[in-house]
């Protein structure tokens, strides 16, 4: 008997009305830049001919209309058909979306469902050194660095601020920095109180009161329902610009002092809220001039 052929046709097209052989292989869409107006692109692969079903929501569970372009219209899903190129191509406009989750169900016998959920946007993350407190003194350079990451994503950021000291004036490195990320929202962060060594033996390493001082202020706090932007500060390095010692941060008090400093260090952001966010280095914590 002879063996019956097997048919391995590589289906190159299909007609819409023949959904046993649709197939979408893949959904990807694009991160929208950031700012008030932003548009996301989406990519949908599949056999030309093959239909599908587009749907996308915000993150109040509002459904985008693609006849008006917004989420505020009356809610209209997509219906769309892979054309000849095998890649349908659209856009949504975002607006000031936080998050846009896209569905996509195809007309398939197998009705695959595929969901790809990510933020819309990137938002800024910004270190920049603060001197509030401080007088005689300059920063040469940048005073912050920024970088945009996507709502789910990581990064790092390295920064380097030179001060120096002026009118005469030296600049004493107290301590070590310290970085604590519970301390460093807006609420529990405080400031050096100002108290001299002479009146409190601990004086840049905890207030007066007991309050043992960080060095980095988040400017803001996460929104209700959003992730908080989780960092870490590491290898802070401090270059000299004319001989001192650089006490650990447990020590309670330094007496070297020099014309400047250069601060070094890397900022680690393991997962990015939905908001622009900003960390202040405050150098009145842990330096003096004298």
């Amino acid at each position: 008997m002879k063996a019956k052929k097997r048919n391995n046709a590589v289906i190159k097209s299909v007609s819409p009305s023949d959904t046993k052989n649709h197939k979408i292989h893949s959904i990807t869409s694009s991160f929208a830049p950031s700012g008030g107006n932003r548009t996301k692109r989406i990519y949908i692969k599949g056999i030309p001919g093959s239909t599908f079903t587009l749907m996308a929501q915000d993150e109040d569970n509002r459904v985008y209309s693609f006849s008006t372009g917004n989420f505020n219209g009356i809610p209209s899903p997509l219906t769309g058909v892979i054309p000849p190129s095998g890649v349908f191509k659209s856009v949504v406009n975002t607006g000031r979306a936080k998050s846009v989750e896209v569905r996509l169900q195809s007309a398939a016998p197998d009705a695959i469902t595929e969901v790809v959920a990510q933020a819309t946007s990137t938002f800024l993350f910004t270190i920049a050194v603060d001197g509030t407190g401080l007088s005689n003194f300059g920063i040469s350079g940048d005073t912050s660095y920024r970088k945009t990451i996507s709502a789910d994503g990581t990064a790092s950021i390295d920064f380097s601020f030179t001060v120096k000291a002026e009118n005469n004036k030296q600049i004493n490195v107290v301590r070590n920095h310290r970085f604590n990320y519970d301390a460093s929202i807006k609420d529990p962060f405080v400031v050096y109180d100002g108290v001299a060594f002479s009146s409190n033996e601990l004086a840049h390493y905890q207030n007066q009161d007991g309050t043992v001082l960080y060095d980095y202020a988040r400017n803001g706090i996460a929104s209700v329902g959003i992730t908080p932007t989780k960092y870490t500060v590491s290898g802070l390095q401090y270059e000299l610009l004319a001989e001192a010692a650089i006490p650990e941060a447990d020590q309670d008090h330094s007496v070297g002092f020099t014309d400047g400093v250069k601060l070094t260090g890397r900022v680690n952001v393991t997962a990015m809220g939905g908001e622009d966010i900003q960390i202040d280095l405050k150098l009145f914590n842990f330096l003096e001039l004298k």
